[in-house]
């Protein structure tokens, strides 16, 4: 049962993060989402932090449960394409990237 929840979960964040990401493909979609400090919010989610080492992990035999990578990627990616939402579709782009900067600590862009 806790594999359903955690599923059930996913599907949730999932949506969440591709209505964002609808919602940055207007201007004042993109505006709300800026005005509502979006970036402050995602700063906080807990698996951010929890990235896999790369250098310690070894090839994982592809069975049908995907790999630490694939899981964090299925998490991770959504963000960043939401931050790319919104520095392509504001009029004014620095804006966001100074949002981005000033909201996110250090280690947050060095995540590959």
């Amino acid at each position: 049962m806790l594999f359903l929840d955690s599923l059930n979960q996913l599907y949730v964040y999932e949506s969440q993060l591709s209505m964002l990401i609808r919602m940055t493909q207007t201007v004042s979609g993109a505006k709300q989402l800026l005005e509502n400090k979006i970036f402050l919010r995602l700063i906080h989610c807990q698996f951010i932090d929890q990235r896999p080492d790369y250098s310690s992990l070894s090839e994982e035999d592809g069975g049908w449960f995907p790999s630490v990578v694939e899981r964090y990627h299925q998490l991770f990616l959504p963000i960043l394409r939401l931050v790319v939402c919104l520095l392509l579709s504001h009029p004014r782009h620095e804006d966001v990237a100074s949002q981005v900067t000033e909201s996110a600590p250090i280690d947050f862009f060095t995540c590959c």
